[in-house]
């Protein structure tokens, strides 16, 4: 942990590094410091390790980081502590955090909005409890509804998502999803869709918002409740 701060000049002296690490490790549920400076990686835990990397990278007191799956390798046991330590670090030190995950319910709890990707683009993004309450997108809804829930009021099945993604080195030349989509109409095969805004600070790309797009039954789509 001393070479980010000796690379970026912070700490006028290896002494003054030095309680600058200790205090991070002890911030970082590592307790007592002085047990893990002379520790070698071989010698931690995966979660130990994990915990290392994220205060590694919130030594140089970053005014945003960001975070690519930071618990998706970790046993569930640990990944609570994780993910709170990150968040009690991060409002300590002010620092703005871009959570990259496939999972759900960690965004829904560590988010206070979030953005939907597919193929390299965003199709949506909001508030996260709007956005997981009200998904605009036909990508949001399908993935919403191919996740398992706790919840012992959902009657409805999971429903995987059909088709497979397009060919990133030959993307499709209107809407990404288009190939996988029930609602597809020919605009969608044409053009990429723009932004539209369906509710307060949530934006959603598909032609389906359109102001002038036709109904479901104009459209001949069967409905199902």
């Amino acid at each position: 942990m001393l070479r980010p701060l000796e690379i970026n000049g912070l700490g006028g002296s290896e002494e003054e590094r030095r309680r600058r690490i200790v205090q991070l490790l002890e911030d970082g549920g590592l307790s007592p410091a002085e047990d893990f400076l002379g520790r070698y990686p071989h010698e931690l835990s995966g979660g130990q390790l994990q915990r290392i990397s994220i205060l590694r990278a919130m030594s140089v007191n970053p005014l945003f980081l960001v975070v690519d799956e930071p618990v998706s390798m970790l046993d569930v046991s640990v990944r609570a502590d994780i993910i709170n330590m990150l968040l009690d670090l991060t409002k300590k030190y002010q620092t703005s955090i871009l959570f990259i995950s496939h999972d759900i319910a960690v965004i829904r709890y560590v988010a206070s909005r979030t953005a939907v990707m597919y193929l390299g683009r965003i199709v949506e993004m909001g508030d996260t409890d709007a956005l997981i309450q009200h998904p605009m997108h036909p990508y949001t809804q399908a993935l919403l509804k191919s996740l398992p829930t706790v919840d012992s009021d959902r009657t409805e099945r999971l429903v995987s998502i059909a088709g497979t993604p397009p060919d990133l080195l030959n993307p499709p030349k209107g809407c990404a999803f288009v190939a996988r989509c029930k609602h597809c109409m020919k605009i969608c095969q044409e053009e990429q869709p723009p932004e539209f805004t369906v509710g307060e600070g949530h934006v959603a790309s598909c032609w389906l918002l359109h102001p002038d797009c036709p109904s479901a039954e104009e459209r001949g789509e069967k409905i199902v409740d």
